[in-house]
Formats: C-alpha cells, structure tokens, sequence
C-alpha cells in the first residue's frame, strides 16, 4: 500500500482522529507498530469489506472462528 491508498482508506472509512492512524515510515514493516497500535492490511478494507468501528455482531463471528481483528 503506497500512501495515497493510505490516505483514501482513512478518509473513505471515516477513521476518527484520535485514532491517530500512522502510515509505516521508510524501512518499516507491518510487525514495526509502535506500542499501543495495531496493524491494518489493505485487504481487509478493500476486498473484506470490513467497516470500523466494527459490529457487535462482526465481534462475536471472529470470537466464534478465533480470530481477532487486528
């Protein structure tokens, strides 16, 4: 994801500025989240169509199979 693609995704899901959504910085990956943030791939916006804040519903879905959402 280029910045660009960050930026349409953070305005298009309407992220809350307190969320403080940061775009990795040069020569960082996705396991370089600093304390207290948590990772989001493309995908999940893009091809998952999973919106934030997410359902209670969506929640209990992703208990069920063991996932968590980040």
């Amino acid at each position: 994801m280029d910045l660009g693609l960050f930026e349409q995704i953070t305005r298009g899901f309407r992220f809350p500025r307190e969320w403080d959504a940061r775009y990795p910085g040069q020569n960082q990956t996705a396991a370089d989240a600093p304390p207290g943030y948590i990772t989001f791939f493309e995908d999940f916006f893009l091809q998952d169509n999973v919106w934030l804040p997410a359902t209670e519903f969506m929640a209990h879905i992703l208990h069920y199979y063991g996932f968590h959402i980040s």
